[in-house]
């Protein structure tokens, strides 16, 4: 819960140095909807998970469930062709698919439902349903604040848990660790359970700084890492050694530590 916290009190504040347009909108655990006419920049952010286009909020009643919040829903669905051109070129796209999503758990929705929603997108999109792969996402979101979001997913090719080493730090967390850190030119850094390097792939990427050590008493993973930066002009230091084993570095030589223990 902390970390939730701590998240979406600093999410509106980096948004707002990223994007010099935006307006927040509202903010709730894990999910910001803000308002920007850079539709360019936003897509490229590396602290968000994912980043969707949001075609219609419904407030709902708190005692009805998904299904019927959605029933209530087709009756008057509507889908705003120019305002998604405005956003994203549907010329370039033919099929899609419709992800039903009620507080976080993907769902199914009985088709009498579903059937009516299809036949809108495939009216006014001219989209056909993609059978084994598809090109757009569409997304009904049901949320614990009582209102469902009708999302057109923009990120695309962002890690997903099946793609994350086991163990390692979300790329959007490690982001957020290394903002918050305040990384300054002159920053001499240190990772001692750097494991699969998250945090300062982040850094190297998004930051700048003097030097970074990264140390692990994997042996492994240490190899690994060295095979990585096999060409390092990036002032990284990689070594062997248990974090409590630290005596190669100076006192007062680090600036910073920005890590992400092995307890969880």
């Amino acid at each position: 819960m902390h970390r939730h916290i701590l998240v979406n009190n600093v999410m509106p504040k980096i948004l707002k140095e990223k994007l010099s347009d935006v307006i927040i909108l509202e903010n709730h655990d894990g999910l910001i909807l803000y308002q920007t006419n850079n539709m360019a920049e936003i897509i490229k952010l590396p602290f968000f998970n994912n980043t969707f286009l949001v075609l219609t909020k419904i407030n709902i009643n708190s005692n009805s469930n998904f299904s019927t919040s959605l029933k209530q829903i087709v009756t008057n669905f509507k889908l705003n062709k120019e305002y998604i051109n405005e956003n994203l070129n549907l010329k370039k796209y033919k099929t899609y698919k419709i992800l039903w999503i009620d507080k976080n758990q993907p769902t199914s929705i009985d088709f009498s439902i579903v059937k009516p929603i299809e036949n809108k997108i495939k009216e006014n999109l001219k989209l056909n349903i993609g059978v084994k792969k598809h090109d757009l996402d569409f997304v009904f979101l049901r949320r614990d604040e009582d209102f469902i979001l009708f999302l057109l997913k923009l990120t695309y090719n962002r890690l997903t848990e099946k793609n994350i080493q086991k163990g390692s730090l979300r790329p959007e967390l490690a982001y957020i660790l290394s903002y918050l850190a305040d990384i300054k030119t002159k920053d001499v850094i240190i990772d001692p359970f750097c494991g699969s390097a998250s945090i300062s792939r982040q850094i190297v990427k998004h930051f700048k700084y003097n030097m970074i050590f990264l140390s692990d008493n994997s042996e492994e993973t240490i190899t690994k890492l060295k095979l990585e930066y096999k060409k390092n002009n990036k002032n990284i230091f990689i070594k062997n050694r248990n974090a409590l084993d630290l005596n190669y570095i100076k006192d007062c030589f680090i600036d910073k530590i920005i890590t992400d223990p092995p307890w969880n």
